[in-house]
């Protein structure tokens, strides 16, 4: 939890974020010995890689628009970004499209992977 708190970048971030996964999955199976024990722990393994492939792919696309893992960076130019389209998702609505914006985008990858991690809507067992 102190990696991932007093992380200065997205990838010590992810080193922090996958050693909670792994103390997630240690702590739920503890006792081993009980078969209910292991299946809760699988399930948490399973919903917890979801979220880390969601996590993966937010950091990959934090990349790929601002050219750096550092929090500061992506921080202060992320303003300029709020008006790049990423494009249309195909949904039509009123002769419309959904248009998401690359911080809009990055963010939705960021949000199914803290509901993967802590087993919120949609993403629970």
């Amino acid at each position: 939890m102190l990696l991932l708190v007093s992380a200065g970048n997205f990838i010590q971030f992810f080193v922090g974020w996958e050693g909670i996964g792994l103390c997630s999955y240690l702590l739920i199976n503890f006792w081993y010995m009980r078969v209910e024990a292991n299946l809760a722990a699988i399930k948490a393994v399973v919903v917890n890689k979801i979220g880390d492939c969601a996590f993966v792919i937010g950091v990959g696309l934090v990349y790929y628009y601002f050219y750096s893992f550092n929090f500061i960076t992506v921080t202060s130019v992320i303003g300029n970004y709020l008006d790049f389209n990423f494009g249309s998702c195909g949904v039509s609505f009123f002769y419309d499209s959904i248009v998401l914006d690359s911080a809009t985008l990055v963010a939705l990858f960021f949000l199914i992977a803290v509901m993967g991690k802590s087993a919120q809507i949609g993403l629970h067992t």
